[in-house]
């Protein structure tokens, strides 16, 4: 929204600055974006007067021109064809800079002529596109006068953003409203134009269409159109409008000062006496103002006559009855039509102008007859004529909605306290008008131009930006959410996500959704579906992080990756509390583990890479994984039901790791044995996390060797968990080396070899210490699993 500064004094009355109206503007929500003060680059540039001219000696073209200022007079070099003796013209003086190309002036010699300062032209002024002579000013121009004050350039263009729910600052007066309101001066009042009406035509103003509230037209006889007088002109070429004719110009400067559109129709070119609101029963074709046909759909809404379409509501005009210099006879209408229904017509036709754009907003219905009444005041004081007749038609009168503001609410919500007295002052300057008041609370009449005020909390806010937001007091930011304790700091997860890279994992980041199918498909069945998705694909939120890892995985291996290797940190959700979302670690692995060449295995990725590398994450995280236990029962359905296994810490549910299940593989196409791992960090205790301490061992290390027939139901990490339990302080490390199951074992029978590390620090074992070693563990594992050598 653009206007000028002397333009907004014509409506407020106010001694205020540039800065300070512009300060208040944005304390008040209306931002200004920019301001732009022609004057301020023109301030060097005055009127001068040429009281000699004689041609340069040695150059045609050029002339020198004896230069009259308020203080002097000199010589310069000009080229200008139109310069000449006695005119007025513009100086740029020794040290200005020209605004057209930032050159600054200087003292030069031109072909042996000294030259102070330069004439110049509208180009180079930037004020025009004239550059083949220079500025002539008027014969009565004051010699040292400021160009911008000639020119009318010294009213500067202030640019403010305005947002959706501000339909009533659309309008140069609206704007004055709210500053008024803010004590930056005195709203002037608006006075509505008596017309005398010179004969009778009748048109009358009808609708059959719920979206159009109000329909008011002002015929207008015996007018001569012309072009429009300087002011108007100025007001609309700042604005970036290029003036046409006084009718057409004398609606939009009404559009811009009061925000409510205008059209102007040639009466003339009309059919019949009645002009009518209507909906399109079926697909019909229309030239606008703009020289395009638009194809209506059916339901469009329209204004007619008898016979056609003259506009599209709201919208654009038709160029079946547009107005030109030889038009006559006006008919002027002003309208309120559902901002729902226009915005739904513009978008489907893709047609983007101003009445649109404030119809979008709403319009303020109860101004419409005084602006219409204004609107054709200024023609007729422009064009002549008189007034024929007004027609209106109204299917729903204005209602003005009601609201309650809670004084303690106030307060509470300010977090300062205002006294009654200072908020109904506020609200009834904006315009509220105070229906009913208690001790606690005050009932106003919302006014008809703010239709974004609903609620009590809008009227706090209507309080709140013209007492100034500046008042509310800092406070601290209280975290009402709790916060998981195994939340990671940035360091330590920065930490987490470098090991893993280390080990080969690239990270992705994925949606926090995915779609129903898949939630279904890895057996979650969440309730936390998205009322508006971006689409089908992102409708429900992830309940993990497998299955958008796997779908990442899908789409790699159809694209041609033969190795997929992944990880993701990440949120998931099981309910709708805030206690319900905690944080997630998952890593992918498929196809091959080395790439083909000649010198590298040819293995693919199983199931012990993931526990592997979930494993390393824990001993970072300063977890024993010897300590860990591993459940293969109760698995999450969309793991391999014999290939992978639980995560357990005591009674903690750390996470679990596996094979993906194949039925779900085979569904998505997926080729090979797909691993994946999960950790819930949300079931981590707390750890102090321990430096870790080198230890310097002098005596050898002493590996022993079992080998025991046990039961093939039996896990082995049961059997190395025993075996570090035997004697902490001297086993280090237990491997599992070989597995056997054949025919020379009983049914039901595996062989398990285990490998133990054994590290004395003080002194060296004796064989007796090795021999009763063995004798516990054999003994050990006999009584605990029914273990036997072989």
């Amino acid at each position: 929204m653009k206007f000028t500064l002397s333009w907004l004094k014509e409506h407020l009355d106010t001694n205020a600055s540039i800065e300070e109206i512009s300060k208040t503007l944005t304390e008040i929500g209306l931002e200004v974006e920019s301001i732009e003060n022609k004057a301020e680059k023109l301030e060097p540039f005055k009127a001068v007067e040429v009281i000699d001219v004689r041609k340069h000696p040695d150059a045609d073209k050029l002339n020198i021109c004896k230069i009259k200022t308020e203080k002097e007079i000199f010589e310069l070099v000009c080229g200008a064809p139109n310069v000449r003796a006695g005119i007025k013209a513009v100086l740029a003086p020794l040290g200005s800079v020209i605004p057209a190309n930032q050159m600054k002036v200087k003292k030069v010699k031109i072909r042996g002529i000294e030259s102070i300062g330069m004439l110049c032209s509208a180009k180079e002024l930037a004020i025009g596109d004239e550059q083949d002579g220079i500025i002539e000013l008027a014969a009565n121009t004051q010699v040292g006068e400021k160009i911008s004050s000639i020119l009318g350039l010294d009213d500067p263009i202030i640019e403010i953003a305005i947002t959706p729910n501000r339909g009533d600052c659309l309008g140069v007066y609206g704007v004055a409203r709210d500053l008024a309101a803010a004590k930056i001066g005195v709203l002037k009042a608006t006075e509505v134009p008596q017309l005398e009406f010179v004969s009778q035509k009748n048109y009358s103003a009808n609708s059959d269409s719920s979206f159009c509230r109000q329909l008011d037209f002002v015929e207008l006889k015996n007018v001569v159109n012309k072009e429009s007088p300087e002011w108007l002109r100025k007001r609309l070429e700042a604005l970036g409008l290029q003036p046409k004719n006084a009718v057409i110009d004398a609606t939009n400067y009404m559009l811009y000062n009061y925000g409510q559109p205008l059209h102007a129709y040639d009466a003339d070119k009309l059919e019949g006496s009645t002009i009518a609101a209507s909906l399109t029963k079926k697909k019909e074709t229309f030239l606008a103002l703009n020289d395009k046909e638009y194809v209506l759909p059916e339901g469009s809404l329209t204004i007619k006559d008898e016979g056609k379409i003259i506009a599209l509501a709201g919208i654009i005009g038709a160029k079946n009855t547009a107005t030109e210099l030889s038009t006559t006879n006006i008919l002027l209408e002003a309208a309120n039509f559902n901002a729902n229904k226009i915005a739904e017509i513009g978008r489907v036709l893709q047609i983007d102008t101003d009445s649109r754009y404030r119809f979008e907003r709403e319009t303020d219905q109860s101004a419409i007859n005084t602006i219409l009444k204004k609107t054709a005041k200024l023609i007729l004081d422009i064009c002549g004529g008189g007034v024929c007749s007004m027609a209106s038609h109204v299917s729903e009168d204005v209602k003005l909605n009601k609201a309650n503001l809670r004084f303690a609410e106030f307060n509470n919500a300010a977090s300062y306290k205002l006294s009654p007295e200072k908020i109904k002052e506020v609200l009834i300057s904006l315009g509220f008008n105070v229906s009913r008041e208690t001790l606690e609370e005050v009932e106003v009449l919302i006014p008809a131009w703010r239709n974004d005020v609903r609620l009590e909390v809008d009227l706090i806010e209507e309080v709140l930006r013209i007492v100034g937001f500046s008042q509310i007091p800092a406070e601290p930011i209280s975290l009402i959410n709790k916060v998981e304790e195994n939340n990671l700091d940035i360091e330590s997860e920065l930490s987490h996500k470098k090991l893993l890279a280390s080990l080969g994992l690239n990270e992705v980041i994925s949606w926090s959704f995915y779609s129903k199918q898949d939630d279904g498909l890895f057996g979650f069945q969440s309730d936390l579906e998205l009322v508006n998705p971006i689409s089908e694909d992102l409708s429900v939120m992830r309940s993990s992080l497998v299955p958008n890892l796997v779908s990442l995985a899908v789409k790699e291996q159809n694209k041609g990756g033969d190795s997929i290797a992944v990880f993701e940190y990440g949120r998931i959700f099981h309910g709708k509390d805030q206690d319900s979302q905690h944080n997630s670690l998952s890593v992918l692995r498929l196809g091959s583990r080395f790439s083909k060449e000649v010198n590298n295995d040819s293995r693919d990725y199983d199931v012990f890479d993931v526990k592997a590398d979930i494993l390393r994450v824990l001993e970072e995280m300063g977890f024993n994984v010897n300590r860990l236990e591993y459940r293969s029962t109760d698995l999450p359905s969309y793991f391999h039901q014999n290939r992978a296994a639980k995560l357990y810490l005591g009674k903690n549910y750390l996470g679990c790791f596996g094979e993906l299940h194949p039925a779900i593989a085979h569904k998505l196409g997926i080729k090979g044995r797909l691993n994946i791992a999960e950790l819930f960090l949300a079931n981590f205790p707390k750890l102090k996390k321990k430096n870790p301490v080198f230890e310097n061992y002098n005596l050898q290390a002493i590996n022993r060797d079992f080998c025991f027939i046990v039961d093939k139901k039996l896990e082995a990490a049961a059997l190395k968990k025993e075996l570090l339990k035997s004697d902490q302080q001297l086993v280090k490390e237990v491997r599992i080396f070989d597995l056997y199951e054949g025919e020379s074992l009983p049914d039901g029978k595996k062989s398990i070899a285990l490998t133990a590390k054994l590290q004395p620090k003080d002194r060296a074992l004796t064989g007796e210490e090795l021999e009763l070693f063995n004798k516990l563990v054999i003994e050990n594992f006999a009584k605990k699993f029914e273990a036997k050598l072989p």
